[in-house]
């Protein structure tokens, strides 16, 4: 017999959002595992950032809505400001008045089993709750990122918020599910409600690099055939994901004549105009071995992934609760990765399992490694079974726990 789930998530295609795989995967193959799937979702306008490279074509028993929502920093700031109380419990949170109107009309035309809603947006969770209490199913609550209260600030206010959301949604869900075991255990701290908990990671999608495959056909190399190409893809953080390391390393290297502007190159691709690092890598001396160049739709990001080298991860310690979902899309790539994180972060513990990583921390161990990767081209064990991180198989998970249920 078919269950029915109503998913509520504000980013999911064409947002360009990070979270958005993880939704759009769960809709996808709950829906082949026998579920009707409907999501509840934003309308395009309020997404920072548009991806159209993917085109999600429903099938029988998948329905997408879509509530008016409108972003602050673009529809509701005068000359680029406004008040930070407009943020609350997050920039979108406008939404929360027209999702709660359209999900009770979407109860009452498809009579969901269960609820479901994701994180990082807090708004999703209030939605949630008011649509599992207006309709007395169960609720699972997903928490792609812990809440940065618990282990980091947004400001006095909105901590404040957050951790009231948490509260709410720790006493109401069925279940909570959270991406990390780290991210789990941190909240085993906060609330005592540990039978609640589990953990399904996230992981990468077969289908979209068989996509990418067809798309690499007429998409320009952006790197060089005469050189060693570093691939980063995705934002940079001064505190949280710091490539000045990695920087000095290949400064280094240069200066022992190991390489050159002839022979390697780093490109960062979504990371910004790389102004905030333009006086240091003059000084440095590697201007020319570096740049940054303009994001790309999630899909071209995987072609290029394919194409290089070698793929740069940085995920230092302020984020150590938290595994960035582009990891196992660098696993299922086959290439040496090079990964700068804290050795005792949730990161690197998924990175030890793959023969394919080579784990850094400090500016002497990516020299080492830049070494052996760009001369000696130390390579991985082709053995490694990657399958085990495949968004099928997380899905697995979400669909026995919701049969559960």
């Amino acid at each position: 017999m078919s269950k029915t789930i109503l998913m509520v998530a504000f980013d999911f295609p064409p947002s360009n959002a990070a979270s958005v795989q993880r939704t759009l995967k769960f809709f996808e193959y709950l829906n082949e595992f026998g579920w009707t799937t409907i999501l509840l979702t934003a309308k395009p306008h309020a997404y920072p950032v548009i991806d159209n490279s993917f085109d999600v074509e429903l099938k029988e028993n998948q329905f997408i809505y879509r509530a008016t929502a409108l972003d602050v920093h673009k529809h509701l700031s005068f000359k680029g400001k406004h008040f930070n109380w407009m943020k609350t419990p997050d920039r979108w949170g406008t939404w929360i008045p027209f999702a709660i109107n359209l999900g009770k009309k979407i109860i009452k035309d498809h009579k969901p089993d269960v609820i479901w809603s994701t994180f990082p947006t807090p708004s999703a969770n209030i939605i949630a709750s008011k649509l599992a209490k207006y309709s007395g199913k169960p609720w699972i609550a997903d928490y792609r990122d812990p809440a940065p209260y618990i282990h980091t600030t947004n400001g006095k206010w909105l901590d404040k918020i957050h951790k009231k959301i948490d509260d709410l949604t720790f006493k109401k869900a069925t279940k909570i599910v959270f991406a990390t075991d780290a991210s789990k255990k941190l909240y085993e701290t906060q609330y005592d409600c540990h039978n609640k908990f589990e953990v399904i990671e996230n992981g990468y999608d077969e289908n979209n690099f068989i996509k990418a495959k067809k798309l690499a056909a007429t998409h320009p190399n952006i790197f060089s055939k005469s050189k060693f190409s570093l691939y980063y893809a995705g934002v940079l953080y001064p505190n949280g994901r710091d490539p000045r390391p990695i920087f000095k390393a290949i400064s280094s290297l240069k200066k022992q004549h190991v390489i050159s502007a002839d022979n390697f190159e780093l490109i960062f691709q979504g990371a910004g105009n790389g102004d905030e690092f333009k006086k240091e890598l003059q000084e440095l001396q590697i201007t020319e071995l570096v740049s940054f160049i303009k994001p790309s739709p999630f899909l071209i990001a995987l072609v290029n992934m394919t194409r290089a080298d070698a793929l740069l991860l940085i995920q230092d310690l302020r984020f150590n609760l938290q595994i960035p979902g582009k990891i196992f899309e660098y696993f299922r790539t086959g290439k040496p990765l090079l990964i700068k994180t804290d050795l005792n972060g949730a990161t690197a513990k998924v990175a030890k399992s793959s023969p394919c990583s080579f784990i850094v921390n400090n500016k002497q161990d990516c020299e080492n490694t830049l070494l052996k990767l760009v001369i000696a081209k130390e390579n991985q064990d082709n053995t490694f079974d990657y399958t085990v991180f495949s968004r099928k198989l997380k899905s697995q998970q979400l669909h026995n726990l919701l049969t559960n249920i």
